[in-house]
């Protein structure tokens, strides 16, 4: 429509200038069909209102408050990705720490073993149990066995030791105050100790609990496999068995000094029907220490010479 109206008014400009130039007047409507061509033709020229908003841009406002937008989630992102970024290097913290003190333990274990395998055939497993060692001495201290089997430093033999003497001084004491002395003739002393079973576990609890924080766990299980029965003997079965120790009076053709003859005998009473005795007879000419503490109930006419340790 555009391109005829703009054809239509040329033609009629053309027209009148060629009417122009022949001289010719032309007529009222001609100049007025004219006008209202050219008036079209620059009307149509002119964009439309409703085209106008068609082809403008958006307005500015909107554009930079969709940017604002997009910057804002940009940055959001940003925050979030920072701190999954510090959550991961805190773990790999985490984890690096860990696995420094796990290397740490590896080496502490690998020269445990160099310390107690070098050069030494390594006893299986199964046979720990069926090992014995004294775990203590005659006057109870560690054993040097035990101790060396064990590499229980002399630091750690002093804390043993101390608790070793502590139970022994309170077997001592019970007993002492319960035991019933009886003299059938004047060559003859019988000393007989009753079961304190109570008494006797909680001394056992103290002493296994002292043993554990001393040596830890691993080596308190072995320090119990090889000589837990040996420990038991030593503080009198923590009060499980009945005592009866006979001292009595030897005279012998061959020596005119007579000797002492020590029955020492246990009764443990496992169920209402059965129980087991353990006997020991031995003739002595010096006290052990384990019988010093009855000197003064020995019979008048024994010969028996006390060593150095038993007298105190």
């Amino acid at each position: 429509m555009f391109v005829g109206l703009l054809v239509g008014a040329l033609l009629a400009g053309g027209a009148m200038l060629m009417i122009h130039q022949g001289g010719l007047q032309r007529p009222p409507w001609m100049w007025s069909v004219a006008q209202r061509s050219v008036r079209a033709a620059e009307r149509a020229m002119e964009p439309s209102p409703r085209s106008a908003d068609k082809t403008q841009p958006a307005a500015p406002s909107s554009s930079a408050a969709k940017a604002e937008e997009l910057a804002a989630e940009r940055d959001a992102r940003r925050i979030e990705q920072d701190r999954e970024i510090e959550d991961l290097q805190n773990e790999v913290d985490r984890l690096t720490g860990l696995n420094n003190g796990l290397r740490g333990q590896l080496v502490e274990i690998f020269n445990w073993i160099l310390t107690n395998f070098k050069g030494r055939y390594p006893l299986p497993e199964e046979h720990v149990p069926k090992l014995r060692l004294s775990a203590v001495t005659e006057d109870l201290t560690v054993h040097p066995d035990v101790a060396q089997f064990l590499k229980i430093s002399p630091e750690k033999e002093v804390i043993l030791n101390d608790a070793f003497a502590y139970v022994s001084a309170v077997v001592d004491q019970i007993e002492q105050a319960t035991l019933t002395l009886t003299r059938p003739g004047p060559e003859k002393v019988i000393v007989h100790i009753p079961p304190y079973p109570g008494e006797g576990e909680e001394l056992r609890g103290e002493l296994y609990a002292a043993i554990e924080s001393t040596l830890g766990p691993n080596r308190f299980n072995r320090f119990l496999d090889v000589s837990e029965e040996g420990l038991e003997s030593s503080f009198h079965l923590f009060g499980n068995a009945s005592r009866t120790i006979i001292l009595e009076t030897l005279y012998s053709e061959e020596d005119e000094v007579p000797q002492l003859r020590v029955k020492d005998g246990w009764v443990i009473q496992e169920d209402e029907n059965k129980r087991i005795i353990q006997a020991t007879e031995t003739t002595l000419t010096e006290l052990p220490d384990d019988y010093a503490k009855y000197l003064d109930d020995l019979p008048d006419s024994t010969g028996v010479s006390l060593d150095s340790d038993s007298v105190q």
